[in-house]
């Protein structure tokens, strides 16, 4: 293990999250209409790619699958083999088997079972296409509004259909895949979805064989859909995305915020931000405040393709600053309007500013010792990560212990 890099890494991902403003995301809807969609879905496997071309996105598929979840874990795949065409497939093809000793051979490399060095080998392996497939029912209060398919943590491309119709395809591999659908017609429709787990990426980059998001090593050729995956419903003008930038000697959450639009016209209305109280939310996490009595107004304008925002909420003489021991959150409630028209959102955050001094980092104007772990991402009793909060607070709790 190339423990310098590894240390390298996780401090350059700590940095990163310390100056980066925080993110109101998809995820953070307030009084948003969901649809969960977990459970049974119809689902086949495309090993020649040839779903597109004859439409399977059209016919019920014949297969049965568990989401969240990924099809290697579900029997679904191909057993290990010394020519498995591994990520990293170089490293681990015939002619490496054959340079290792008799003795590795003859017990590492028989059919059936075949183990190769990895820290987390799976029990099947897919590289291509797969097809999931389930029918939605958009609900009469739906009508008009804008709906979006959000997929917590898929891997790696995924391109939507409803009905016969094709949506742009995402491919991130660190964020969640959110599928613009426009509106939606109530009633019954099919929702397919085609998950691509193959590289995306030029085969000449050679890094990319031990990125932790592709690595066979680590598990990270699985082909499904982990976390969430639901239908979110909002009016035809929302808060797409908003961003806060904490200034702590004034305790105020300087808020830049992205306006969508789908009705195609131009319009205007009014931005509020309230600073909520003392609360908890689901996840267990403390919100410190007086409570809702800090807010500001903004009035804004959008084009036929929407606009953006900018707004100061102050945060009350009570807020208190984060540190690494005492990670108190802020929270802030977006609400915009337009005649009868509503959305709102919310952002949690913490009232911190990093800044540098000679050659050290400071938060909040007080030196900070990045004291750096590595996790590699693996989940060998899954094949893919967890997604719950409970099992990455005993990560982090595990990491905590140990200082």
């Amino acid at each position: 293990m190339n423990q310098p890099r590894f240390l390298l890494a996780a401090m350059l991902a700590a940095l990163a999250a310390a100056f980066a403003p925080a993110r109101l995301a998809a995820q953070s809807p307030l009084g948003s209409n969901t649809l969960p969609l977990a459970g049974q879905w119809r689902f086949q496997m495309d090993r020649d790619d040839v779903g597109v071309a004859a439409k399977w996105f059209n016919q019920d598929l014949t297969d049965k699958i568990q989401l969240p979840g990924i099809l290697q874990g579900q029997g679904y795949g191909d057993d290990i083999s010394v020519d498995t065409p591994w990520v990293a497939s170089a490293r681990l093809s015939s002619q490496w088997w054959n340079s290792q000793p008799e003795g590795v051979r003859a017990k590492y490399s028989q059919p059936g079972h075949v183990e190769v060095p990895f820290l987390s080998q799976p029990a099947k392996h897919y590289l291509g296409v797969a097809w999931y497939q389930r029918d939605i029912t958009i609900p009469d209060s739906w009508k008009g509004q804008h709906v979006t398919l959000y997929l917590e943590r898929p891997h790696w491309q995924t391109t939507a259909y409803v009905d016969d119709h094709q949506y742009t395809y995402n491919d991130s591999l660190v964020a969640p895949h959110v599928t613009d659908l426009g509106t939606l017609t109530p009633g019954k429709h099919r929702l397919t979805i085609r998950i691509d787990n193959r590289t995306m990426l030029p085969d000449d980059r050679q890094h990319l064989l031990d990125g932790h998001a592709v690595s066979d090593s680590l598990g990270a050729t699985w082909n499904g859909i982990a976390g969430r995956i639901e239908l979110r419903a909002t009016p035809p003008v929302w808060i797409d995305d908003a961003e806060v930038f904490p200034d702590v000697a004034k305790k105020i959450a300087h808020i830049k915020v992205k306006i969508g639009n789908a009705t195609g016209q131009a319009g205007s209305g009014t931005l509020q931000g309230i600073w909520d109280g003392d609360q908890e939310d689901v996840a267990g996490m403390r919100f410190y405040g007086a409570g809702s009595v800090d807010y500001t107004n903004a009035k804004v304008t959008w084009n036929a393709a929407g606009g953006t925002a900018e707004l100061d909420v102050p945060l009350g003489k009570s807020a208190v600053a984060w540190d690494e021991f005492h990670p108190a959150l802020q929270r802030v409630s977006l609400i915009l309007k337009n005649g009868k028209m509503e959305d709102k959102r919310a952002v949690s955050f913490g009232l911190r500013e990093v800044s540098t001094r000679g050659h050290d980092i400071l938060l909040n104007g007080q030196p900070i010792n990045l004291r750096t772990t590595h996790d590699g991402g693996e989940f060998p009793l899954t094949g893919y990560p967890s997604m719950d909060v409970a099992a990455w607070r005993k990560i982090i709790e595990t990491c905590k212990a140990y200082g």
